[in-house]
């Protein structure tokens, strides 16, 4: 029997004209969806209809990498050449908006091939650019060396992961319209310096620093900061910071110890930047040799010297009453920079020292309304670091304590306020509303806590 042509469902058609929408879509928004994809990738749209093929040229985002896994510069060396120097022929129709470059493997072949991108980049006017050259496979330097500054007027955000700065490099002046800057991974052991006069946003994650010298950071129109750094030969000096909002600082280890027995908060000897020392320098065995060491570096003016005059102006505990904010910062590692804040984080390891010598000149936190810490600054027996600061931050609205646990949920969590009613054994901001005590295992920290906090009248 014949099929009844009258009765099969067809599959559906789109009329002739119709069946490329995607084609037909405006350029700005082909170029948009073509920004999302690798530099190739983008390019290879020029084989598609007629609409496309000068589409690629105008993408206003560039993804520069290479094509396999792992990714490294000798797939790209030719195209890269050819793709930047047309796209720097459209630069007066469409400049950049955004580039990233990044590659997992290198050698000393590809340096002057990226070296010559990121300058034909910079002159397409980009204004973000990222690059990310850190080599994976490479059990000794696997930092990308970048030896000069860059140099343009429309840089506004700058990320960096696995770069080795020079010692100029850090300069960032010559970038004056720069906003946001991260760096993570990187190499900055040739740095003294590192300053910007334009700069908002500051991120520094996961770096190496010279062992010999701290680097300083001038930003003075920083507004947010994160600084975070699990393992650092030298803690960097933070240089005053008038309109800092927000600091986040997690400091985990690094070589700013000091031998001298007591308290570390009477210590100031890692402010010298040439302060340097290595725990294999003491013969551990020797007990006279060690007391040598110490005497011979107690005659050396670390910024402080402990004279007759001197003690007129520290307490008994060897605390500083001068809190005029430029001899403070000028005496502060970290905390004269941060003083400034009005939400801040401060985290830090048991071995550090820096922020417990900091307390000596501790700065007055006039704008700080926000304080989250963890369990170094209340250790047993009477939370004195914590004290310090509170005493300092007159205007003071929540402060938040996590002993324990990584959250956002602990096994025990206390939330008190501050009792107007009764006086407390010191004077702290009056403004205090919230204070939380967070962690996930009851220990003697936290009872030593329950205990310092009710004797500021602190209560559930």
């Amino acid at each position: 029997m014949a099929p009844d042509h009258s009765r099969m469902v067809m599959p559906p058609t789109f009329a002739t004209g119709s069946a490329d929408r995607l084609s037909a879509l405006p350029d700005e928004i082909l170029q948009h969806i073509l920004s999302f994809l690798p530099a190739q990738e983008a390019v290879r749209t020029c084989v598609l209809p007629q609409s496309w093929r000068q589409v690629w040229e105008l993408v206003r985002r560039l993804h520069v990498t290479g094509t396999t896994t792992p990714t490294y510069v000798g797939q790209v060396r030719g195209f890269m050449d050819r793709l930047l120097q047309a796209r720097l022929s459209m630069i007066s129709r469409s400049p950049l908006d955004m580039c990233e470059i990044k590659f997992d493997m290198f050698d000393a072949d590809d340096e002057a091939f990226i070296h010559r991108w990121i300058g034909l980049v910079l002159q397409c006017r980009v204004q973000w650019l990222s690059l990310n050259i850190f080599d994976n496979e490479a059990d000794e330097m696997p930092w990308f060396p970048l030896p000069e500054p860059l140099f343009s007027p429309y840089l506004t955000r700058l990320d960096l992961c696995g770069i080795e700065f020079s010692a100029s490099f850090a300069h960032f002046s010559s970038c004056p319209a720069l906003q946001d800057l991260k760096i993570e991974k990187c190499d900055l052991s040739e740095v003294s310096e590192m300053e910007s006069p334009s700069l908002r946003r500051l991120s520094i994650k996961d770096c190496i620093s010279c062992p010999n010298w701290r680097f300083e950071i001038f930003v003075p129109r920083l507004v947010w900061l994160w600084l975070d750094i699990p393992s650092a030969d030298r803690t960097p000096q933070l240089e005053s910071m008038p309109d800092l909002a927000v600091a986040y600082v997690k400091l985990d280890w690094c070589l700013d110890e000091c031998i001298c027995e007591g308290d570390r908060m009477d210590c100031c000897h890692v402010n010298q930047a040439a302060y340097s020392y290595s725990y294999s320098d003491i013969d551990d065995g020797d007990e006279e040799d060690s007391d040598s060491y110490a005497s011979d570096h107690a005659e050396v003016d670390y910024g402080y010297s402990s004279t007759e005059d001197d003690d007129d102006d520290h307490d008994e505990e060897g605390f500083s009453d001068d809190d005029n904010s430029s001899e403070v910062t000028g005496k502060c590692v970290l905390l004269g920079g941060l003083s400034e804040a009005t939400d801040l984080t401060l985290i830090s390891g048991h071995e550090m020292s820096v922020f417990r010598r900091d307390l000596r000149w501790c700065p007055t936190f006039s704008k700080l309304r926000t304080l989250w810490i963890n369990d170094y600054w209340c250790e047993p027996p009477d939370c004195r670091p914590l004290a310090r600061i509170l005493e300092h931050s007159l205007v003071l609205e929540k402060l938040t304590i996590v002993l324990s646990g990584k959250g956002p949920k602990y096994k025990v969590e206390m939330k008190g306020c501050l009792n107007a009613v009764r006086r407390p054994a010191m004077m702290i901001s009056e403004h205090l509303r919230i204070v939380e005590v967070k962690c996930d295992v009851v220990k003697n920290t936290f009872h030593n806590v329950l205990r310092f906090l009710d004797s500021l009248n602190i209560c559930e």
